[in-house]
């Protein structure tokens, strides 16, 4: 019984998200550290605490800066369509308004100086203006899933001020109402995968790539939906006091979990603005271009052949049998050793 192994790295390279990776790696980092703040296991200033969101807002401004310049010092550029050039400053606008956000979050996490209501109205604006981001982004068939994020949840973020300045006594449950809403949607939509998936099983006019590519986002949107509400139930039950021995880093486990689901999805989400950096073409093409050698490596599949041999129990044959099977196995391995070829040529232009 032979075994194949495909590596396809072409694929890899080519499907990669950076942006998400970088920004879904940036909330697992602080949802580690926010749980440990909160449990005060350390000490340290809520600025130290979000400083994976500080890195990542100066990324996208020095994404923004340099995709600028380079906008400004090549005219020619100019007479291409400006779609990306426009969401990308669309995108650099709803970062500026979070970067405030979380500043002054910090400031009063920290120092208590003003209402909730005052640090929230960065993010009421900016929910606002989402809305407007995404009748743009329909209009010029772009994806913007940060402003679909916050145009939703403006509700969310009314009912989350008025209970931190105690402007309502409502319960965490009822406070998170909005929320629910939106998990019990996502909730359905996994379960639409799954089913979506197990019938596409059972068709024979699905290739195999397409029958895999259904079943890897149904189990994917498992793992992603399902931790997230699993920890909203049980932060709602330790802000309410059910949970009174409960850790915030232990609630923040399948936070974490779903967060590393999604870190995962980025690595096979095409997507992303071309202009960031400025480098006006796909991050991975821009990656082989600036290091060539790359190309050898990363844009290329495999194929490895694993021979499985007969089990270990079957081995009480007669001594002829063991020597017949003796000869077949080494054949079988002097093949599974040959060496491993490219079957993909590199398609790259210089």
């Amino acid at each position: 019984m032979c075994c194949i192994l495909s590596m396809n790295l072409k694929g890899f390279f080519h499907d990669f998200n950076p942006s998400k990776c970088v920004v879904y790696f940036a909330l697992l980092i602080f949802s580690i550290l926010l749980g440990l703040r909160l449990d005060e296991v350390v000490t340290w200033n809520f600025f130290i605490v979000f400083i994976p969101l500080w890195l990542w807002k100066l990324l996208v401004f020095s994404g923004v800066t340099v995709g600028a310049i380079v906008w400004v010092k090549h005219p020619e550029y100019r007479r291409e369509t400006n779609v990306e050039l426009q969401a990308m400053m669309i995108a650099s606008c709803f970062h500026l308004l979070l970067m405030l956000f979380e500043v002054l979050m910090c400031m009063n996490l920290q120092y208590n100086i003003a209402s909730y209501r005052v640090v929230f109205i960065p993010m009421y604006f900016m929910s606002f203006m989402a809305i407007v981001g995404c009748v743009w982004g329909y209009r010029h068939e772009r994806q913007l899933e940060l402003e679909t994020f916050f145009s939703i949840n403006v509700l969310q973020f009314i009912c989350l001020s008025l209970k931190w300045d105690s402007v309502i006594s409502w319960s965490w449950v009822v406070v998170f109402v909005p929320l629910w809403i939106i998990l019990t949607l996502l909730s359905v939509c996994v379960l639409y995968y799954i089913i979506w998936a197990l019938l596409f099983m059972r068709s024979p006019e699905i290739t195999n790539t397409q029958r895999n590519g259904h079943l890897v986002n149904s189990f994917m949107s498992c793992f992603i939906v399902i931790p997230l509400l699993t920890f909203m139930i049980m932060l709602v039950r330790q802000l309410d006091g059910y949970s009174v021995n409960a850790h915030y880093t232990t609630t923040f486990i399948p936070l974490q979990i779903s967060l590393v689901s999604l870190i995962v999805t980025s690595f096979y989400q095409k997507g992303g603005n071309q202009w960031w950096f400025g480098m006006r073409k796909d991050f991975c093409e821009f990656l082989l271009d600036a290091i060539p050698f790359l190309r050898e490596y990363g844009n290329i599949s495999y194929k490895f052949s694993d021979t499985v041999v007969a089990d270990a129990n079957e081995s009480d044959g007669s001594s002829s049998s063991i020597e017949l099977s003796n000869t077949q196995d080494s054949s079988k391995i002097r093949e599974a050793n040959k060496p491993v070829a490219s079957v993909l040529v590199l398609d790259i232009p210089d």
